[in-house]
């Protein structure tokens, strides 16, 4: 058995909890890869309901989260601010070894999620193209935008 505290127990730990959304939902839980790397030990999840994927990747605690639906993806970040939330939303939160960015991820899924949760791939492309004309700023002009 796995350390409770190592990424693959983390990681399943975590899907529990955002399971309570995306099991009735349709969506089911599946983690293909379990390794190390020169960053250490991580795993990598996802919950798939026909084309729509959420993948979830854990070393340290919760880090990228990426949202896919047909052959668009959107990061957690880009699928907030593209529908105005970013300054609403939870995640990401302090990078730990504790579950609370699965907490925030299941927050801002049920309150900001219906574009992946209940939208087509024609409305989440729109998403997507709208994040590519609009990247997110950097630099000075990012603290400016604050």
């Amino acid at each position: 058995m796995e350390h409770p505290f190592s990424p693959k127990e983390q990681l399943r730990a975590g899907a529990a909890i955002l399971g309570e959304l995306l099991e009735p939902a349709g969506f089911r839980f599946a983690m293909p890869t379990v390794g190390n790397s020169s960053g250490g030990r991580f795993a990598i999840g996802e919950f798939v309901r026909g084309n729509h994927r959420l993948e979830l990747h854990y070393r340290f605690g919760l880090g990228i989260v990426i949202y896919h639906i047909g052959d668009c993806s959107l990061s957690h970040t880009e699928l907030m601010r593209s529908q105005g939330f970013s300054k609403q939303a939870e995640f990401p939160t302090i990078l730990d070894k504790s579950l609370l960015g699965f907490h925030a991820v299941l927050s801002d899924l049920r309150n900001f999620g219906s574009p992946f949760l209940d939208g087509d791939s024609t409305q989440f492309a729109l998403l997507a193209k709208w994040c590519a004309k609009n990247p997110k700023p950097t630099g000075v002009k990012a603290l400016s935008n604050q």
